[in-house]
This record gives structure tokens, C-alpha cells and sequence, in this order.
């Protein structure tokens, strides 16, 4: 991303004379006149402009040729009535306090690091029983930045992490379908560009968008879905996208060819939900972590994977904001191990956490630790260690 700058905020300009403005230096404290041509060319870089920019502005208002313009520009800087400026700290109000950035300033963003990217994704007209999950992204963004802060830690995550904010929430005819082409267009050029996805639900269907968009850009994929319920409720055997809901969005995926394994993780018994298909591995919420070795030896080391998280599939002693929520399922602390379990066995190729209702206790703060130890966690991270914590 190309550097930007703005007329100096800690310098005070005060009228004089028809010719002449004081100006004072907040920081030096100190004091000097100059013209009024000086102080109105200054008035044009009162909000931040990347340098070519400038350069551009400075020959129109002079009608210098553009490479004494880049001199009186590099004069401006040398000067300080020019100061660099800082665009992403300014824009730090994402997940973590990461930079809010444009989906074209990510792709064109200089990183030695690996890059993931948040994507909120407020909807919920999937849901069947309890609406309210449309409004986890902002919740979740506010949450997170109590739990961890990047303005004050980036040392201690070796990834670059950004936020491109929520696909824009829509009403009325063809919303769904809309919203849903946005995020899988957007996940495709997100996996094409080798930047990994993080998506904030809304209702589990949404999750159909976002693998949806991996599976345009890979040969085969795997899923493993941690979840209170299979979600392959449905009863057709052909099924359209009018269809679609939270409780039927993996029925889409059982009959892809591309997707070669799908493991659940957490079903409680009780529901009477068995596999619908034979692609499918059930570990069941009071088997699983008894079991991670053989669970992990299960996985195909020759695919990616997708993760998608239902925050259902914790025990509501821990989550009880989510619209269908059962008794039993996991803790805090052996969600994170099994998610860190996944990490250090096969590659993911995108993430999503769904299902959250705001609004009760602390639990934006358990997923934000969720989420957190994910990033800690993740194998390109060479720095970071587990944070999973006990709860």
C-alpha cells in the first residue's frame, strides 16, 4: 500500500495579514510566518493522500511540471508542513483492532506475512427457531478488541491480519442470493490470491457461500464442521438454492464431487441425526476427545480442509446464545485443542464461526478466545502459543 500523508495536525495557523499567516509548532514550540499561498496550497492536504496523488494536486495548482512538483512535494516532507500518516492504524476498529481495508487494498498489500482476512457476514434468514445472529459481526468486532489488541501485540502474531468489514445486509427479493454471490465471489478471489478467510456469521447457511467459494478455486476440499447437529435436514433428494436454510446447508455439499471428506464434530446422540452419507464421519460430543488421535488419523492429509464452527456445539454452561442450542457438547478449553489438533495436521483453506446471538453475558468474549487462539495457533504463526485457556 502506497504511503500517505496530510498537512501537519500538531501546527496552528494563524491569520495575520492579508500576506501573511503565523504558524505555530505544538511540539518544537516554536513560531515563523509564511504567505497566504503557502497556507492555502496546505488547506487541499487537510485529509491524507498518497504521495502520487499529491504530486498530481501540487501541478494542477501550480502548473509546475510534474517533476518539480515531486520536488516541492519531497520539500513539503523534509519541512514537516507534510507528515507521513498512518491510513490502517487510523482504521483500526476490525476484529482485534486490525486495519479496516478495501477488498483491492488487500490484494495489493505488500506482506512477507501470511495475510487472513475477517469477512462479517450479517444474516440470518436461514435460521429456523431464533433469529438475532445478523448482528455477531459487530458484536464480535467490539469484543475482540477487549480480549486482544493488534495496535499494542502485533509482535506477537506473525500473520498480517485485516478486516474487509461486512458484506452489505440487504432485504426483499433475491437478498439471499445476492449476499451469498458477494461472499463466495469475494472467498474465491480471497483463495485464488493465497489469503485465508475468516467469515463471521449470521445463521450456519451462510456457510454454503463461503465453501461454495473455496471449492471454485480447489480440485477437492474436506470439511469439518463442529456442530450440536449434522444441519442435513431435508428430506429431498434434489434440492435448489431456494431451499437453503441452517439445517439443510451441508445436504448441498454430501452429493459435491469435489468435497471428499466431511467430518462432524460434537452431534449430541439424542438428536436422532445418523450420517446421510458415507462421505460423512460423526465423532460425537462425549466420544471425541477420547478419541483425537483416531479422529485425526481419519483426516486426508492429501486436501485441504474447511472449518466451519457452530458456536452450538459448546455446552450451554459455556454458550447459551445460539438459536437451537443442546444439552451436552464441549468445553472452552477442548474446542481449542481440537481446533489446534486440526491446525497442526492439515491445511485450511477457510474458517467460519456461526450461529452467535449477541446480547448475554460474556460469551463475544469466549468466541473472540476462540477465534484468537485459531490465529495464535495457526502454523504460519511462528511466533504465537496457545491460548486456550480454561473455562
Amino acid at each position: 500500500m502506497s504511503d500517505y500523508y496530510v498537512a501537519n495536525p500538531n501546527r496552528v495557523f494563524t491569520y495575520m495579514d492579508g500576506k501573511k499567516w503565523a504558524v505555530f509548532d505544538c511540539i518544537s514550540n516554536t513560531s515563523w510566518c509564511i504567505d497566504t499561498s503557502l497556507h492555502s496550497l496546505l488547506l487541499y492536504f487537510s485529509t491524507p493522500m498518497d504521495a502520487e496523488s499529491i504530486v498530481k494536486t501540487l501541478n494542477h495548482i501550480t502548473k509546475l511540471d510534474i517533476s518539480k512538483c515531486s520536488n516541492y512535494f519531497s520539500s513539503l516532507v523534509r519541512q514537516n508542513y507534510l507528515v507521513q500518516y498512518d491510513l490502517l492504524a487510523h482504521r483500526r476498529k476490525g476484529f482485534f483492532r486490525a486495519p479496516m481495508i478495501t477488498l483491492k487494498e488487500l490484494i495489493e498489500a505488500n506482506s512477507a506475512k501470511p495475510k487472513i482476512a475477517f469477512i462479517g457476514m450479517p444474516y440470518d434468514h436461514g435460521a429456523s427457531v431464533k433469529t438475532g445472529s445478523r448482528d455477531a459481526p459487530n458484536y464480535l468486532r467490539e469484543a475482540s478488541n477487549t480480549v486482544f489488541s493488534l495496535c499494542t501485540n502485533e509482535s506477537a502474531i506473525d500473520l498480517s491480519i485485516y478486516d474487509l468489514g461486512n458484506i452489505k445486509s440487504m432485504c426483499g427479493a433475491n437478498s439471499q442470493k445476492k449476499m451469498f454471490g458477494y461472499l463466495k465471489n469475494i472467498i474465491k478471489i480471497l483463495t485464488t490470491s493465497h489469503i485465508l478467510p475468516f467469515v463471521i456469521g449470521g445463521d450456519h447457511s451462510i456457510s454454503y457461500a463461503s465453501i461454495s467459494g473455496i471449492l471454485d478455486s480447489v480440485k477437492e476440499l474436506g470439511i469439518i464442521q463442529f456442530d450440536a447437529h449434522s444441519d442435513c435436514y431435508s428430506k429431498k433428494k434434489v434440492l435448489s438454492f431456494e431451499d437453503l436454510y441452517h439445517g439443510n446447508f451441508m445436504n448441498f455439499f454430501v452429493t459435491n464431487e469435489k468435497v471428499k471428506d466431511i467430518q462432524q464434530i460434537g452431534l449430541r446422540r439424542y438428536a436422532n441425526d445418523p450420517p446421510c452419507s458415507k462421505k460423512i464421519h460423526v465423532w460425537y460430543d462425549d466420544e471425541i476427545i477420547n478419541h483425537i488421535d483416531c479422529f485425526l488419523s481419519s483426516l486426508n492429509p492429501d486436501i485441504p480442509y474447511y472449518i466451519t464452527i457452530d458456536v452450538d456445539v459448546l455446552s450451554p454452561s459455556t454458550i447459551v446464545s445460539t438459536g437451537t442450542p443442546l444439552p451436552g457438547g464441549l468445553s472452552y478449553r477442548e474446542l481449542n485443542t481440537l481446533i489446534n489438533s486440526i491446525l497442526s495436521c492439515v491445511h485450511i483453506k477457510g474458517t467460519d464461526v456461526v450461529e452467535l446471538i449477541p446480547g448475554h453475558n460474556n460469551e463475544g468474549q469466549i468466541i473472540s478466545g476462540v477465534i484468537l487462539n485459531y490465529l495464535m495457533n495457526h502454523p504460519n504463526n511462528t511466533i504465537g502459543s496457545g491460548v486456550s485457556g480454561d473455562k
